[in-house]
């Protein structure tokens, strides 16, 4: 079985190969393609039916570089949510006015950043749901995991999606350091 068509050209991929290793994980975790379309099938389902994100709907990713990434971008892109990327780099007063221009309602988050996302959560008005990373997060935060493991694992669609829809908003920071 092939997996997907790019450009008229099959892709050479079967569900069951490897396709990511999650290195920045002790002990690293590895996934093949089927299991990255499962995660992403859960989260979508979980965000769509637990947090009621829809088309259009901004998530916000406030972690180190790790499968939840993809799990992240994918699960938007079934959805037609949008993806928002923060920069871990940034002190919580620049993520509150990036969290403030984009209005995520949901924020996945690494326990190194769940002070900021304290100080964010409690200032901001559009975060409804946190998803935490790691073991420990914030007594309103839900384990990314375990939400996955408790999601129903089926085929999500929106009908409505076109390849003109946004599918994630990225900042910089220009001359003058202010994240845009």
């Amino acid at each position: 079985m092939l997996i997907g068509d790019y450009l008229g050209r099959r892709a050479l991929y079967t569900p069951d190969q490897l396709a990511v290793i999650d290195a920045g994980k002790t002990p690293h975790r590895s996934f093949t393609y089927r299991e990255l379309d499962s995660r992403a099938n859960r989260l979508a389902n979980w965000l769509r039916e637990g947090a009621g994100i829809r088309k259009g709907d901004r998530v916000a990713v406030l972690a180190h570089s790790g499968v939840e990434y993809l799990d992240a971008f994918f699960a938007c892109g079934k959805l037609g949510a949008i993806l928002v990327g923060l920069n871990p780099r940034l002190h919580w007063r620049e993520l509150q006015v990036m969290i403030g221009k984009t209005t995520p309602r949901v924020l996945i988050f690494s326990d190194d950043f769940a002070a900021s996302v304290r100080e964010i959560s409690g200032a901001s008005s559009s975060l409804e749901y946190l998803l935490h990373v790691d073991e420990t997060g914030l007594p309103n935060s839900r384990p990314f995991e375990k939400t996955l493991i408790d999601s129903e694992l089926r085929p999500v669609t929106t009908e409505d999606l076109t390849e003109e829809d946004i599918a994630c908003l990225i900042f910089t920071g220009g001359t003058t350091g202010t994240p845009k």
